[in-house]
């Protein structure tokens, strides 16, 4: 997904996308997500919380998902783009753990069947 007037471009691990959005021959437009969905990599998971949690607020992003296998926990960011200090935030933030119904939007995840990473 790109954000061209920011010079963004990420590859996140799953988006949920509407029908018409899926017409692109490119990369897909931020303001088109409906949730974005990352899963925190063992080994560089700064880059999932520190720069894509700064840059989907500023890319437009409504919904971003964080699931954390090394925790076991889940969090749901929304509410933005409010100003930060560090430039756009997310205004909500709701955590939850593995084996929780956790609402994103309008759907409900089951993390229950979730599997966290070898510790």
């Amino acid at each position: 997904m790109e954000d061209v007037a920011l010079g963004k471009l990420h590859r996140p691990d799953l988006v949920v996308l509407p029908g018409e959005a899926m017409d692109t021959h490119g990369a897909f437009r931020a303001a088109d997500i409906e949730p974005v969905v990352e899963v925190a990599s063992p080994s560089d998971h700064t880059h999932d919380y520190d720069e894509k949690m700064r840059d989907y607020p500023a890319m437009g992003i409504p919904l971003h998902l964080i699931l954390d296998p090394r925790k076991g926990s889940v969090s749901v960011l929304s509410d933005g783009p409010a100003p930060g200090e560090d430039g756009p935030r997310y205004r909500a933030r709701h955590d939850y753990t593995f084996g929780d119904q956790s609402p994103v939007g309008a759907w409900k995840i089951d993390t229950g069947t979730l599997a966290r990473y070898d510790q």
